[in-house]
């Protein structure tokens, strides 16, 4: 997306990190905007959340500020589907940081009682005074 918490992340950490947006107008503007910024270690690329384009178990860590609020209000599969590609795509023991501003039972509730994800994340949660952070923890 659009933020600047890719780029703060890239500038504390030494790992390599993808900024992903659907839109490939946001993803140009990003580069446009980092050139000068980044060295190869930030990656962008256009990509559909509900259909990572990723092998399996091969991210770390996924952190999603906003992209299942806003897809979440189209239908509730894509919220599953989102959900399933995060966890295909993390490795065990991966963490998958969600920053919703939905309200914090109701985005909860999606994440753990899911057929899918219930026997497969460790949640801790965090409340800000806008929003709500879940670290989950990929356990299979």
């Amino acid at each position: 997306g659009s933020s600047e918490l890719a780029y703060k992340l890239w500038q504390c950490s030494s790992s390599s990190i993808i900024v992903t947006d659907i839109s490939a107008t946001v993803i140009e503007t990003m580069k446009h905007k980092w050139k000068d910024q980044t060295e190869t270690s930030i990656q962008f690329a256009v990509v559909d959340c509900c259909k990572i384009p990723c092998r399996e178990s091969s991210f770390e860590a996924v952190v999603d500020k906003g992209t299942l609020d806003a897809i979440d209000c189209t239908d509730d599969r894509n919220t599953n589907l989102c959900l399933s590609e995060v966890h295909r795509v993390l490795r065990s023991g991966g963490l998958y940081f969600l920053v919703s501003c939905r309200e914090p039972g109701v985005r909860r509730q999606d994440v753990m009682t899911s057929s899918t994800f219930c026997p497969l994340w460790k949640c801790d949660q965090t409340l800000t005074s806008s929003c709500l952070v879940l670290m989950l923890t990929c356990i299979s």
